[in-house]
């Protein structure tokens, strides 16, 4: 072993001296990144020293649990800041408090290991350590400071410790790539600039605390922390992946590395819920549903993802939404679908790269965006899902009177129309990014009192959703030329938002002169009486 030591040295030597090995890779032949002393300026504090600052040159750093022959107890002010080079940290468990702005403007600074009986985070300690994807809070901490986490853009999901009461001005500001911020229930305070200039912020905790109300004031996605789902993905290169839940990243983003496969299951057994979910394999195309832990994808085939649609199942199904979002190749993220809507790209040859679920209470605000999930043209099922069993509304423009216009596709095979009054058995013969086009080969046509007309020519529907959100869907009817009536026209209606138990709510509608209001309910069996009685009674 001696002759083997002394051979490296002289080779290592050897290779310095004619200039093929700088001195400076030297610091890279070990593999240790525990500092030295003379990398310390300390003082005496408490019932041991404390670090007022790091003289050292970064990388990969393990701070000693004992410097001057006593216990490292704190970290004072400004310590560590804009130390650039420094890329991680440990800190030893001995550390009870960090001070204020210890890591201000360690941009380089990507991990960072906690002392375990850690109680004080100082205010901007961590303030533009804009590289930081991860920390994980020991649940020893106390107390949190302003601007503790600010302008952390690298952070993507944080846990705050159930014995933090109060979370302080803009502590998580500015944070771009935040989303999950899990607030204890112990939580009785949180400024309202606490998440200022963070706009993909969702909060997760159990329902009835002050983090539901904060959110709600805030106008802020809300996660209910007792209804769970667990998820991993098969990843290139890496295999299965350690399961993630509520909104955590599976898989991997930067790396270029497809996902192969993914299992989802939901983790709540006091309701009745279970979870579907299929994907869009290359070279095979959207494969069966699979449920509650079943793997959909492949393994060992080389075979990328390229979309994923999830929808929940059982008796309670109708009380929840399961959002999803997916990273895919030269995009990014996408914004967020839900309820078996498609999530990812059709046609590209796009690899889906990561993915986040969470599922909310029926109605709940979206984790973020919905406008755009998807890139491609819609699916036959997804088409029929967007315009299945809803009710439009039509607003007359000179009279200004709201007309219940159509509710299409009652059953997943029927459209039926109330205002044009006509009735068939349809199929989907086109779609787009953002509609598609149906055609009633056997039309049925009102006349008179009774179901009797029957044109030889189909009618044709062409339905465009629209921008997400906006509650208007343009429809375009032509065909059935032999009708005793011109058929051709296009409209657009607002869409009915569905408030279950057959409820449903048209915002922002008014209803000629003997109704104004920006919001009205309606019961499924009413329309009809509504439509014969002028409106008149509405509950």
């Amino acid at each position: 072993m001696k002759t083997d030591l002394k051979k490296w040295i002289y080779v290592l030597a050897t290779l310095i001296l004619i200039g093929l090995l700088p001195v400076t890779a030297l610091a890279q032949v070990g593999i240790s990144g525990k500092a030295v002393e003379a990398d310390f300026q300390v003082e005496e504090y408490q019932t041991g020293v404390r670090i007022v600052k790091y003289l050292g040159s970064g990388g990969e750093v393990i701070v000693p649990s004992m410097l001057d022959g006593k216990t490292v107890v704190s970290i004072g002010d400004f310590a560590f800041s804009h130390c650039v080079s420094l890329k991680s940290i440990v800190l030893p468990d001995g550390i009870l408090d960090i001070g204020s702005d210890v890591f201000w403007g360690c941009s380089g600074l990507k991990s960072i290991e906690l002392p375990q009986k850690l109680e004080t985070i100082g205010a901007n300690a961590f303030w533009e350590c804009s590289a930081l994807e991860s920390i994980i809070i020991p649940e020893t901490v106390k107390y949190i400071g302003y601007g503790a986490f600010a302008r952390c853009d690298m952070l993507t999901s944080i846990s705050i410790p159930e014995q933090v009461t109060a979370i302080d001005n803009y502590t998580f500001g500015s944070c771009h790539n935040l989303f999950k911020v899990a607030i204890p229930k112990t939580a009785v305070s949180i400024a309202d600039n606490a998440f200022e200039s963070s706009p993909g912020i969702t909060i997760f905790s159990e329902v009835g605390t002050y983090a539901q109300q904060y959110a709600q004031a805030h106008q802020l996605p809300f996660v209910d922390i007792a209804l769970n789902c667990s998820y991993h993905t098969h990843v290139q290169n890496i295999g299965w992946q350690e399961w993630s839940q509520d909104g955590e990243l599976s898989g991997t983003t930067g790396q270029s590395l497809r996902l192969e496969g993914i299992e989802i299951k939901q983790n709540d057994e006091t309701v009745d819920v279970g979870i579907e979910y299929r994907t869009h394999v290359q070279n095979v195309g959207w494969q069966d549903w699979a449920s509650d832990g079943a793997m959909s994808g492949t393994s060992g085939r080389s075979l990328r993802l390229e979309a994923i649609g999830i929808r929940l199942t059982g008796a309670d199904a109708e009380d929840y939404d399961v959002y999803y979002q997916v990273h895919a190749q030269n995009v990014g993220w996408l914004d967020w679908a839900k309820n078996g809507e498609s999530a990812g790209t059709s046609g590209l040859s796009y690899r889906l790269e990561g993915i986040r679920i969470v599922i909310v209470a029926k109605g709940a605000t979206a984790p973020g965006s919905t406008a755009r999930p998807f890139i491609g043209n819609l699916t036959s099922e997804d088409f029929i899902s967007k315009m299945d069993g809803l009710w439009y509304a039509y607003i007359e423009p000179t009279t200004h009177i709201l007309y219940f216009t159509d509710r299409y596709c009652i059953d997943r095979t029927f459209a039926a129309s109330l205002g044009q009054n006509l009735g068939g058995y349809y199929e989907v013969i086109a779609t787009t990014q953002n509609g598609g086009t149906v055609r009633i080969n056997t039309c049925h046509l009102w006349k008179s009192t009774v179901w009797d007309y029957h044109p030889t020519d189909p009618m044709i529907l062409e339905f465009d959703f629209g921008t997400p959100g906006d509650n208007k869907i343009t429809v375009t009817e032509s065909g059935a030329s032999d009708a005793p009536y011109d058929i051709s026209s296009t409209n657009e209606w607002t869409v009915a938002q569905p408030l279950g138990a057959d409820r449903y709510e048209f915002p922002n509608v008014m209803f000629g002169e003997l109704l104004e209001t920006a919001n009205v309910i309606l019961h499924d069996s009413n329309i009809q009486y509504h439509l014969d009685h002028n409106f008149i009674d509405f509950d």
